[in-house]
């Protein structure tokens, strides 16, 4: 299992630029949390800018806690779905990650629950800057 584990961080690991880039990331659903964790820290690390274009669910919201603003965008349409985790511990971890305002925005519409909450539009852009031109042009 460890080596399995190990193979699957360096295969992340080999995926990632070694110098800032651009990584485009379209309709992602979401998968597990530590992955998603060490993808998004290893892209502020290393400066890329994250465009988020179409749907960012479930794990892929972790991008807004690991990505600095500077370095995160939306593509017109992008949206990011929120709902509560398979496991016990994932929901307390989310609430005291994500920063307050979205906490807020989250607890405004009943908390973190089976129902699928979508952050798109005017209330995206509160959280997340829309992609210039320079960027969606590429």
């Amino acid at each position: 299992m460890a080596a399995r584990s190990s193979l699957f961080a360096l295969s992340l690991l080999a995926a990632l630029p070694a110098s800032a880039g651009t990584i485009r990331i379209a309709d992602d659903l979401g998968g597990f949390l530590p992955d998603y964790a060490y993808r998004f820290s290893r892209m502020a690390m290393d400066g890329d800018r994250v465009v988020i274009s179409g749907r960012c669910g479930s794990a892929c919201t972790l991008a807004l806690i690991y990505v600095p603003r500077n370095q995160l965008c939306a593509m017109p349409g992008a949206k990011f779905q929120f709902h509560q985790t398979s496991g016990p511990n994932g929901g307390p971890w989310l609430r005291r990650n994500y920063p307050p305002a979205l906490v807020r925005w989250i607890d405004a519409r009943g908390g973190l629950t089976a129902k699928v909450l979508t952050l798109e539009g005017a209330e995206l852009r509160q959280f997340v800057r829309p992609c210039d031109t320079m960027v969606a042009g590429q």
